[in-house]
């Protein structure tokens, strides 16, 4: 039983942290229901980490994998016919049959709001500011780059719960004018300038 779904969710990327916030990063924050998340990776490693990590992070949730953005979408729609769609999915972005944008193109493309709004989180090792554009053009929601620590992913999944969960969707991007929040592999926002 995977409980019921968060609701609609609209595109864009989490408030970064506020400079001088304390957060205790072992356990997750109280989540409304267990979770359900789709880990898309050709890496059967990389999914098996992302696998083994979210149910540490947020206990009692599940965890459905997929090798390619072709199965990651027949899995979204297959999830969204049910009750209980998928409150989460991470991205990979280079794979064989449908890559990461297609994939995230065609999620966005399916009603209702519910299945087709989905949070969706690019996971990948591409770094360039056009990757995460391409990735937010598509209607990503975020991205992380590998290797995923555990901090960065507890971070990234509960901006995004929180934001929906208050009904408070994070600001839409480029609102402020400013870059959309990057995790690097410590969990921590970069600083562009700093050399």
């Amino acid at each position: 039983h995977l409980g019921r779904s968060l609701g609609p969710f609209q595109a864009g990327s989490p408030p970064p942290p506020q400079e001088g916030a304390t957060a205790d990063l072992t356990e997750a924050e109280e989540v409304p229901h267990q979770l359900s998340f789709l880990v898309v990776d050709d890496n059967a490693v990389n999914r098996l980490i992302l696998a083994n990590l979210l149910p540490k992070l947020f206990p009692g949730s599940s965890v459905t994998q997929a090798e390619d953005g072709e199965k990651a979408v027949m899995a979204v729609v297959e999830r969204g016919a049910t009750s209980y769609p998928f409150d989460m999915v991470f991205m990979d972005l280079s794979m064989p049959v449908m890559d990461g944008y297609t994939a995230a193109a065609e999620i966005r493309k399916l009603s209702p709001a519910r299945v087709g709004q989905v949070p969706i989180l690019a996971v990948t090792a591409h770094a360039t500011m056009e990757d995460q554009a391409r990735c937010l053009a598509v209607g990503m929601n975020q991205y992380l780059s590998k290797p995923v620590s555990k901090p960065s992913l507890l971070r990234a999944v509960t901006a995004h719960l929180r934001s929906i969960t208050e009904q408070t969707p994070p600001p839409a991007l480029g609102s402020s004018g400013s870059a959309p929040a990057v995790l690097d592999q410590a969990g921590t926002t970069p600083n562009p300038t700093e050399p």
